[in-house]
């Protein structure tokens, strides 16, 4: 359980628990934090990163517990509209309390605690992997409360820049050391809980050393410093105790009595301030001289400026004044604190009345309360956490950024980053792409990883360390972004406007370049052509689908691609079903030319329309190609068998049942290129057995297969119900069947028999593709029968006989290259093959595979 009672669960805004279900399937997400813009917009952009560590211990490096979980589904359940069933990730919170021990999976990077920093620099960075890609944001929430403390620990630093500026002008050397106590923390009472006052006074006092917030005084000496002090405060009269008395006299007296020795403040404004000033202060002065203490004076009404000046007057008059080297008035054991109302800018005002009436800056103090630790929000420096970067399940990267029309201050980075200190600005630090940054080390760091790191935390006298270092040295401004960053932002933002703005589905960019060479063209010589894979001259129309389809028949899969983009160009944006058909045609012919990674980049940025009604074919293309692209393999499975389940719902449709069929068939072929997928390969084939019993084609088809892993006796159980189930003797797939059994048993006389009579190639019969393999076969008996001349005049026959059907078949131009290379050596077999070459060429179409050939 989290802090006060909450389920960890619920320390994430409402909407953060539906995100995870509607994530895109990711293999990592990367999100990141920056300040926009600095304090109020000052120009001093200098701001202070304060407050992670509390954070990340108090809300994030906790352990789940089932019973997290189990508290959070009973809130959930009532909590959306209507008081119904909010969706949120119980199966993704389960997972990592049992895998994970607990912990949120994420990475967090951050920069040091106390480091400054410009707008614009990540701050820190969160990485999640995998099914936890979804989650890489729901931390936000809680991380997002390091605004505050960064912003108090900024607007300290500002105040301190300011009277740093008067003490320069008007404070001896010896005496700088009173900067510290200058500004004093009055906020806890101002504050909405004691946990503010704690984050907010700990940030206060990364500067100044005065405050009577004794939250944050223990916390940072206990918890943050090892017991070493940070923080001082003096004895001081309220108005309470000020009234209490019989005369506001008395009052002075007693604080004299009791504190005179050491420093102490009386308020003065009880009744009359003037009055105060001008009766009171004579009246104890010769008490307090003795005491030789120093008495701070305290207005708490009426113009700021004015009660200042008022008070050091009243106490040059009764106490007086020395001139320091610097030529400026400093009082004699007495002093004035501001505590009414401070802001920076009426502190500014106040120190320069002060300095102007010849006063050092020493001789006056000040107090802030609800203006340093209440009168701040998330707006005051613009904290936010953007998604910057993501690389989706099929290894395609993408970095994402926000750009508003409407609220361009609120433009974020693409990207993953790294921090670095830039000599050329003093060590200031700016962010790079990473892959695109310095060899020195980067200043973001991890503190979270999958768990608490060790080791990482600061002790707050190193981190105050850190501030003064920086903030002495670094520039009001700097130019905090790499130019490669601003490069890639301009880059990323142009291709994301262009999606938005003219329409995904015809957009020009979404398309990737395709040579007019392929590996086929590059064996042949100059004075070869290639008649059926000429290209058009001209694609700047659009193509009716019967050309498409002529391109099809024809494998002039680049005519195709080709074509198929311009007609995309020139269709209207809202004939989404038409735009739909032509990207089926492009992948296809993409697919068809090998260009598997070309194809799912496309995809991939189609996707991003989020348009849906994708046809069957062109979500089976898509399913397949994290296999085909990025042997993804597993994916391709996942991916295949998610399309299988919604063909699945409506299997009463005859067309749904046969996509059923295809998708298994993809399905069990990917499982045969996974190392260790025969098992799952043929329990696919068993199930699809289930559906398919008395089809003869498909028990045929898993009885091969059975045959190929080596599975003999179920391969022949399988024949023999094929058997059955088909009543010609004669029939193709019998004689196949049979020939491919005598094949696994070595009878090379009798496969090559059986092969024949399928064969039939003395033209009385009908070509087609059973009678093509039979002869491809029947040739590879006589290779093993020991007659490689007869194989190659039998697949040369073929070949020359049907040169589209047989010529341009892969498959049989790599077992008649076979056949050469057992048969020939030398000048004649690069003869023979040179030959073949061209002979291919003249008949294939685009996307050829010229390992074939066996050069």
């Amino acid at each position: 359980m989290g802090p006060f009672g909450l389920p960890l669960a619920l320390l994430a805004d409402s909407y953060k628990a539906s995100h995870a279900a509607v994530f895109p399937d990711a293999q990592q997400a990367t999100a990141y934090a920056e300040f926009r813009h600095s304090l109020n917009r000052n120009e001093d952009q200098r701001m202070v990163f304060y407050g992670l560590q509390y954070i990340v211990k108090t809300y994030i490096a906790l352990p789940w517990t089932r019973q997290d979980v189990d508290e959070a589904e009973a809130f959930f359940n009532t909590h959306n509209a209507g008081f119904t069933k909010f969706p949120f990730p119980k199966h993704l919170f389960l997972k990592f309390i049992q895998e994970n021990r607990g912990y949120f999976p994420v990475r967090i990077e951050a920069l040091r605690e106390g480091s400054v920093v410009y707008p614009h620099v990540p701050v820190m960075q969160i990485t999640a992997s995998d099914e936890y890609a979804g989650l890489v944001t729901y931390l936000e929430t809680v991380l997002l409360m390091t605004w505050y403390p960064s912003t108090v620990a900024t607007l300290s630093r500002h105040a301190w820049t300011r009277i740093q500026a008067a003490y320069e002008k008007s404070v001896d050397s010896d005496r700088q050391w009173t900067l510290e106590s200058r500004l004093h923390d009055f906020g806890f009472r101002a504050c909405t809980c004691v946990e503010q006052s704690m984050l907010g006074g700990a940030a206060h006092l990364l500067t100044f050393s005065g405050s009577d917030t004794l939250s944050a005084a223990h916390y940072v000496q206990y918890r943050l410093n090892g017991g070493r002090p940070v923080a001082t405060s003096i004895p001081a009269t309220e108005h309470s105790v000020m009234t209490a008395h019989r005369s506001e006299r008395q009052a002075v007296l007693r604080m004299i009595e009791e504190y005179g020795e050491g420093v102490y403040a009386c308020v003065m404004d009880s009744f009359d301030y003037a009055r105060a000033l001008q009766e009171v202060l004579p009246a104890v002065a010769s008490r307090k001289l003795q005491k030789g203490g120093i008495l701070v004076i305290r207005p708490d009404s009426g113009d700021q400026v004015e009660a200042v000046l008022q008070g050091l007057r009243a106490a040059e008059r009764v106490f007086g004044s020395d001139t320091n080297q610097r030529g400026f008035k400093v009082l004699r054991g007495a002093s004035v604190v501001q505590g009414d109302g401070v802001t920076p800018e009426t502190l500014q005002l106040i120190l320069d009345a002060v300095l102007a009436a010849g006063f050092s800056a020493e001789c006056v103090g000040f107090g802030m309360g609800g203006g340093l630790l209440q009168k701040i929000n998330r707006d005051s420096m613009s904290m936010a956490i953007k998604l910057s970067s993501i690389t989706y399940k099929d290894g395609l990267p993408r970095d994402v950024m926000k750009f508003p029309k409407q609220g361009s201050s609120k433009t974020s980075l693409p990207g993953r980053f790294s921090v670095h200190a830039d000599p050329a600005q003093n060590g200031a630090p700016v962010a790079y792409r990473c892959g695109h940054e310095p060899s020195t080390p980067s200043l973001l760091e991890v503190v979270y990883d999958g768990g608490p790191v060790e080791g990482v935390w600061d002790s707050f006298d190193q981190v105050r360390e850190r501030l003064n270092d920086q903030w002495s040295r670094l520039p009001p401004a700097a130019h905090a972004l790499s130019s490669d960053l601003l490069q890639h932002q301009k880059h990323v933002h142009d291709i994301q406007e262009t999606r938005v703005t003219d329409g995904a589905l015809n957009d020009g960019s979404l398309f990737e370049h395709i040579s007019l060479e392929d590996p086929l063209d590059q064996l042949l010589s100059g004075s070869e052509t290639r008649p059926r894979r000429q290209v058009p001259s001209d694609f700047s129309t659009a193509y009716s689908y019967d050309l498409l389809n002529q391109y099809i028949s024809g494998a002039q899969w680049r005519s195709l691609a080709l074509a198929s983009s311009s007609t995309i160009l020139k269709t209207p944006a809202h004939q989404l079903s038409a735009l739909l058909k032509l990207w089926t045609y492009r992948t296809l012919a993409l697919c068809n030319l090998r260009q598997f990674a070309a194809a799912s980049r496309e995809l991939h940025r189609l996707e991003q329309a989020g348009v849906a009604g994708w046809p069957f074919e062109l979500r089976m293309l898509r399913a397949q190609l994290p296999g085909l692209a990025h042997h993804d393999w597993l994916l391709a499975i996942e991916q295949l068998s998610a399309l299988t389940r919604a063909c699945q719902r409506r299997s009463h449709d005859p067309l749904c049942r046969e996509r059923m069929f295809r998708l298994q068939l993809l399905t069990i072929g990917a499982c045969l290129r996974i190392r260790g997928g025969a098992e799952l390969a043929l329990s696919l084939l068993n199930r699809l057995l289930l559906s398919s019993a008395d089809d003869p084609r498909v028990v045929s088809g898993a009885a091969r297969i059975h045959l190929q892993l080596g599975c003999l006796e179920r391969a022949n159980e399988l024949f023999g119900k094929v058997e059955a189930l088909v009543q010609a003797k004669d029939d193709k797939l019998l004689l196949m069947n049979r020939a491919f059994c005598a094949v696994a048993a070595g009878r090379w006389e009798q496969a090559k028999e059986l092969f024949a009579s399928v064969a039939d190639l003395s033209g009385e019969q009908p070509i087609d593709a059973d009678r093509i393999s039979a002869a491809n076969n029947l040739a590879l008996c006589e290779l093993y029968l020991g007659n490689p001349q007869s194989m190659l005049n039998m697949l040369q026959h073929l070949m020359v006989s049907l040169p589209a059907a047989a010529g341009t078949s892969e498959e049989l131009v790599f077992n008649y290259c076979t056949g050469l290379d057992l048969h020939y050596d030398g000048a004649k077999l690069r003869d023979a093959k040179a030959k073949k070459l061209s002979e291919v060429a003249i008949w294939a179409g685009d996307g050829f595979d010229t390992a074939s050939f066996k050069l």
